[in-house]
């Protein structure tokens, strides 16, 4: 549905072709966390191959380099990030914002007006992110190894865009 959905230049939504790439950035973004978080965070063991199908995964390439991932999960009330990872030679350069603002672009054209997520709130430079990119702290929960802040941004749908765009005369 979404496959030729161009994103912006430096993102693109996966293929099946991309799943040994999306391992490998997930597991080198992650593997960097677990010393710090205590545990092996879920996106380093997670099939993302069903999601890949549905059109549900988007990449952040340099020229033909994959080098980040974001992994969405459609939702009844709103569009869940469930993993954003950038390889570590390329954090903090722009893919992962580049990697938020084509999922907003996909969840405004499934007609979602919020997009969610949720980080471990010891991993300062996700919070950072995500505050500066609009979104906002919606949510604590946990203790321990299992804290977890949830963050949402109001986005407007496709929906919402055509109807401000329609002018409406007596």
């Amino acid at each position: 549905m979404f496959r030729n959905m161009i994103m912006d230049r430096q993102t693109r939504i996966a293929e099946t072709a991309d799943l040994p790439a999306i391992r490998g950035i997930l597991k080198d973004a992650f593997s960097q966390l677990v010393e710090r978080l205590g545990f092996e965070p879920t996106p380093m063991h997670r099939d993302y191959a069903g999601l890949v199908e549905q059109n549900f995964v988007i990449l952040a390439e340099d020229g033909a380099e994959v080098i980040g991932v974001a992994a969405t999960i459609p939702r009844e009330q709103h569009l869940y990030i469930d993993c954003l990872a950038v390889t570590p030679d390329r954090q903090r350069a722009g893919a992962g914002r580049h990697l938020l603002g084509a999922v907003e672009t996909l969840a405004s054209g499934l007609n979602y007006a919020h997009v969610r997520l949720h980080t471990a709130p010891r991993l300062d430079a996700p919070m950072s992110l995500y505050r500066s990119s609009g979104y906002c702290l919606s949510a604590y929960s946990g203790c321990g190894h299992t804290e977890r802040v949830m963050f949402q941004k109001r986005i407007a749908s496709a929906l919402e865009i055509s109807l401000a765009g329609m002018k409406i005369s007596k």
